[in-house]
């Protein structure tokens, strides 16, 4: 897959079986700006306008019991997210089995905003408890939606899985107004 506005491709290789006990060989990778095909599935809410993104990633298994090995490397990222940019975006991700593994992940908004992520979170199981949960941190990120125009800061720790994750920390809404 190639946007029309990409170099690179996205590409998809393997099968995955309709029986879910069958077994899953799936590879996904991409490198450069391939990754920016994904614009045109959020209908106007993000939109990538630089840097590099390095994508491989395996699925095997099966669907009953998937696996996920690979890595994700953003580097000099720069994306416009619900009409706010979002620059510096730097990240590296490591997919390990039957988690993922957010090793790094930090970006600057509006004048002073900024985004630090790291840690661990299970992909399916939900009883699996990380060492280091996937720990979210947010200084001053304006967020102006229709009827909310804010700063937010947030110290969140998510556990639980990916497909069911239990959220908890601090979050506050600061500088602005709600309607």
């Amino acid at each position: 897959l190639r946007s029309s506005s990409s170099v690179e491709p996205l590409k998809l290789v393997g099968h995955i079986p309709i029986d879910p006990s069958m077994p899953i060989e799936f590879r996904v990778e991409s490198h450069g700006d391939g990754l920016r095909f994904l614009d045109g599935l959020t209908d106007g809410a993000l939109s990538w306008d630089k840097g590099t993104a390095d994508l491989r990633f395996l699925i095997r298994g099966t669907r009953n019991e998937p696996e996920a090995i690979g890595f994700l490397v953003i580097k000099d990222g720069e994306v416009v997210v619900m009409e706010k940019l979002v620059k510096g975006l730097n990240a590296s991700m490591l997919f390990d089995f039957d988690r993922v593994e957010l090793l790094s992940f930090d970006a600057y908004t509006g004048r002073e905003g900024t985004f630090r992520s790291s840690g661990s979170l299970s992909l399916f199981n939900d009883s699996r408890n990380e060492q280091k949960p996937l720990a979210i941190q947010m200084k001053k990120v304006p967020v102006k939606l229709p009827y909310a125009d804010v700063e937010v800061a947030s110290e969140l720790k998510i556990t639980g899985s990916l497909l069911n994750p239990q959220i908890g920390g601090n979050l506050t809404i600061d500088e602005g107004s709600i309607s």
